[in-house]
């Protein structure tokens, strides 16, 4: 029984030394190739990287007809908002940004968001711009066509922050994660 924790304890230390060099990695220096403004609204584009808005952008990936994850992330993220001080609160940007720009338009990216909560902006933008942020990030998604059916999403929807001077990231997968974890 002794040698049998002593397993469980090296293997655990191991699996976070590997998280450690895997997100050493993942959170170089990060400057865009070149300035994405989305649409906020029809006619309103936000320019995501942009160099004067100090704030931390609590970026989402996902999409509006997302049956399950996407809706039960949003839902833990406005927990974790709500749970923050209002001066705390004004040094993030929450975002939703759509995978599915064919069928989420910037008004309704920004209704859905809006749902979950006041604060988190819905944004779309174009075909290329979505493209380049999710490989940008390592967002997997692909759209499927099936015989019979409306064509559908399918992906891992993810957070990823971004700190503001010098600009970095930090990407990691929202199905592991609970409310309390994401306020504190």
């Amino acid at each position: 029984m002794k040698y049998q924790w002593i397993i469980l304890a090296l293997a655990l230390a191991g699996g976070l030394i590997a998280s450690l060099v895997v997100n050493q990695r993942d959170n170089a220096n990060f400057e865009p190739d070149y300035p994405i403004s989305l649409l906020e609204t029809k006619d309103k584009a936000v320019d995501l990287y942009n160099a004067n808005d100090p704030r931390i952008r609590v970026i989402y990936f996902g999409y509006t007809h997302c049956p399950d994850v996407c809706p039960t992330s949003l839902a833990v993220l406005s927990a974790a908002l709500q749970q923050i001080e209002p001066e705390q609160l004004a040094r993030l940007w929450p975002i939703f940004i759509t995978l599915d720009p064919e069928r989420d338009t910037a008004e309704k990216s920004a209704e859905y968001a809006q749902y979950f909560h006041p604060s988190i902006i819905g944004m779309t933008g174009t075909k290329k711009q979505t493209k380049a942020l999710a490989e940008k990030y390592g967002v997997l998604y692909m759209k499927t066509e099936l015989k019979g059916f409306c064509a559908g999403l399918r992906g891992r929807p993810q957070f990823v922050l971004l700190f503001p001077c010098p600009r970095r990231h930090f990407s990691e997968k929202s199905t592991a994660y609970t409310q309390p974890q994401y306020a504190g």
